[in-house]
């Protein structure tokens, strides 16, 4: 399941259906309105096989990785959220649910940082 910010674009969450991706939004259909960063992780764990998009640079910590989920940071515009978002479920390191839990990503134009967990180097990936 794609989970996009309570802050994000009403836009971004019509583009990602349009491609028939299965999307949610915090306090819309996921949640409750309102919701700390705190209270978000807490429902993640309980979750299975979330990628969380967001543009908080405040969850993109080494810390925040968990099995359950994945956090995606999105370094850009909000306008293009959803564009940064299916290049990265296109990219061949990051194309399926099992490739992308346990991460911490920071979606950049010039690329991809990440942490993974139980691991305490920072990765990059450029686009493919």
């Amino acid at each position: 399941m794609i989970l996009l910010d309570e802050n994000s674009l009403r836009s971004q969450r019509e583009f990602l259906e349009a491609r028939r991706l299965p999307v949610r939004k915090v306090g819309l259909d996921w949640g409750r309105a309102g919701m700390t960063d705190r209270e978000i992780l807490a429902e993640l764990r309980g979750a299975r096989q979330v990628t969380f998009f967001t543009r908080d640079a405040a969850f993109f910590q080494r810390s925040l990785c968990h099995p359950a989920y994945c956090l995606v940071v999105i370094a850009a515009p909000a306008d293009q959220l959803a564009s940064y978002a299916t290049r990265l479920l296109r990219h061949c390191g990051f194309r399926t649910h099992a490739l992308r839990m346990t991460k911490v990503l920071r979606l950049q134009p010039s690329g991809i940082v990440y942490w993974v967990r139980n691991s305490s180097v920072e990765s990059f990936e450029v686009w493919g």
